[in-house]
């Protein structure tokens, strides 16, 4: 909730709110002193704050909207015989852009996910809700994956195509739940309080997550077809990400990236931060971020034993990139982009 005004009788309040099932604030009548609650807007867009006049005739409130758009890009790169580097470089001429929505409720836990078959796995709200659905590399082939009322997000795909760990807050929390990568046989993972950022280990037997189950954030892992967590660090940390040979595990500390062996165990690295949500490059001992040093938001990329970082993308316009995620042969890179947009609205002649 957020924006709370008294009608000027006392006969109730008005209220921008979410329910339980839905990313989308909407404005609220709550009666007074009996609790009861009526939406009064059913939109797409959500409103923010909420200020009433002192007759009760108006409110004004903001409304705000969050377009973003999914593009696809061909990768050209070389790689060293030991796989420790690698040149990199993106022909942005040939972009495609393949999906244009609107993130009503903002753009928390949006995640970009390939399937072996070249699929790309994403997050909208276009049914109402945080939903995972599934399109072809050129954005054909649309198909809504869940369906539940709350909001299903952050999916990840196993290396072998079988399966997809996403974060729900179905069960009242937000939990790893676990699917076919059709959406069917959808099962809950882990039930504590808060795990987030669920991603499969390189064999794909393991998913590694971020869980809050000792008052702060740690990475934890578990068996793919369930059982207990393992708790991997002790030390703050967030946004887990393994290597793709499986040996490393790079993570945010809030002020650091840090490079840790996966099985657990003391740091082997860390940097100075640069930017954020930090990936492996498929296939290549190297990892990419991003960054606004420049002034507007790009991939860069970095070799996890040190060296000089490559800016990979060079946009020009400020809109930021809310995701993005390599193929399986990193060969083309899916990034999503957008900016949100925001209004004053006066709505009038209340009753």
């Amino acid at each position: 909730m957020g924006g709370i005004a008294w009608l000027p009788d006392m006969s109730g309040l008005l209220t921008v709110a979410t329910e339980e099932t839905s990313s989308i604030a909407q404005i609220w009548y709550i009666a007074y002193p009996s609790g009861v609650a009526h939406r009064l807007t059913n939109d797409t867009v959500s409103y923010f704050g909420l200020s009433l006049a002192a007759d009760g005739s108006a409110l004004v409130t903001t409304k705000t909207e969050f377009p973003f758009s999914i593009s696809v890009m061909p990768v050209n790169g070389t790689e060293s015989t030991s796989g420790t580097s690698s040149t990199l470089s993106i022909d942005s001429g040939s972009t495609r852009l393949i999906e244009s929505s609107n993130l009503a409720g903002g753009a928390a836990y949006i995640r970009l996910a390939w399937t072996p078959d070249d699929r790309i796995v994403y997050m909208v709200e276009e049914s109402g809700n945080a939903d995972i659905w599934s399109m072809n590399e050129d954005g054909s082939d649309r198909k809504q994956l869940t369906t539940d009322p709350h909001a299903d997000t952050s999916p990840d795909v196993s290396p072998d195509g079988r399966y997809i760990v996403f974060m729900s807050n179905r069960a009242g929390a937000e939990n790893i739940w676990r699917m076919d990568t059709d959406g069917g046989n959808q099962k809950r993972l882990t039930n504590k309080h808060v795990e987030r950022t669920p991603v499969f280990s390189a064999d794909g037997k393991w998913v590694f997550f971020e869980g809050w189950e000792t008052g702060k954030a740690t990475i934890w892992k578990l068996p793919v077809e369930g059982g207990e967590p393992v708790q991997v660090t002790t030390d703050l940390s967030f946004n887990p990400a393994v290597s793709p040979d499986g040996s490393l595990l790079a993570y945010d500390d809030s002020s650091k990236l840090v490079i840790a062996p996966s099985a657990g165990g003391q740091p082997i690295k860390t940097f100075k931060p640069r930017g954020g949500m930090y990936q492996w490059v498929p296939g290549r001992q190297m990892l990419s971020y991003l960054s606004a040093e420049t002034g507007v938001t790009n991939i860069w990329v970095q070799s996890p034993y040190g060296g000089e970082s490559q800016q990979l993308l060079d946009f020009k316009s400020y809109d930021p990139v809310l995701a993005y995620a390599w193929s399986r042969d990193a060969k083309q890179l899916a990034v999503a982009r957008g900016n949100p947009t925001s209004d004053v609205i006066l709505v009038s002649e209340i009753k």
